[in-house]
């Protein structure tokens, strides 16, 4: 099961990119529309965790190297709808999946720009991991991360 919010921004993405044409750099265009959503509690975790100055800088670099910057005219409805599926699958023994595992996700992959920026601005993913605590922590006890 997925989130309602994490449902809405899915779909609120894949829609923004294919309007626009745009299938460069997908998880970190929903990273960035996750962090933009005040609501969701990817951001309530992370303003619990770190500085609003080091969340702006993590959302002004995303931004910044996102702007003006495409891909193939088409795919990225695809490529999130098959994302949703692999999260579903990788969450399948808690049965949930929120804003936080998708952050988590995105920032295990060390391509993303989302990386780069924790990295530049705020605490290595390690760090992120170890000191989540959210119900959905002991699904990553087995992940090597950073």
């Amino acid at each position: 099961m997925i989130s309602q919010i994490l449902e809405s921004i899915f779909a609120q993405t894949a829609f923004d990119l294919e309007r626009s044409g745009n299938s460069f750099r997908i998880k970190d265009h929903l990273a960035l529309s996750i962090l933009q959503h005040r609501g969701s509690k990817a951001v309530r975790h992370l303003q619990e965790m770190i500085s609003e100055s080091q969340l702006q800088a993590v959302i002004q670099h995303l931004k910044s190297n996102l702007e003006h910057k495409s891909g193939n005219r088409a795919g990225a409805a695809s490529f999130l709808r098959d994302y949703r599926k692999y999260l579903s699958l990788k969450h399948a023994e808690v049965g949930f999946v929120s804003t936080v595992d998708v952050v988590i996700d995105i920032l295990e992959d060390s391509t993303t720009l989302l990386c780069e920026a924790f990295k530049l601005y705020v605490i290595t993913e390690k760090e992120y991991y170890e000191s989540s605590e959210y119900s959905h922590s002991t699904v990553f006890s087995d992940v090597g991360l950073g």
